[in-house]
């Protein structure tokens, strides 16, 4: 419990560094909110493999960030939609 906390507290930490010219920059935001389950190349063992979500939609990666799975929080009302827009944008771009 106190690991998925610490897990949870990594991921969801404050938005410092994450605009660009007043856009939200999507490699930081994913490293910010996603790097410390999935790592930065989408394949760390904390968490499912990002590896081939491309053949999925931007609205199956959207629905996952923000409702979660049975092996994911839900970070939809935690994270500002403009971010979760950057990361579903940084998944569809990197894991192939």
């Amino acid at each position: 419990m106190i690991a998925v906390a610490a897990l949870l507290t990594v991921s969801c930490g404050d938005d410092t560094g994450f605009t660009v010219d007043g856009e939200v920059d999507s490699a930081s935001a994913y490293l910010r909110r996603c790097g410390g389950c999935h790592g930065a190349a989408g394949t760390e063992q904390a968490a499912t493999s990002l590896a081939g979500v491309k053949t999925g939609s931007e609205s199956d990666v959207r629905a996952k960030i923000v409702d979660g799975s049975s092996t994911m929080p839900a970070f939809g009302g935690q994270v500002d939609p403009a971010e979760i827009d950057a990361i579903v944008e940084y998944v569809m771009e990197n894991f192939s």
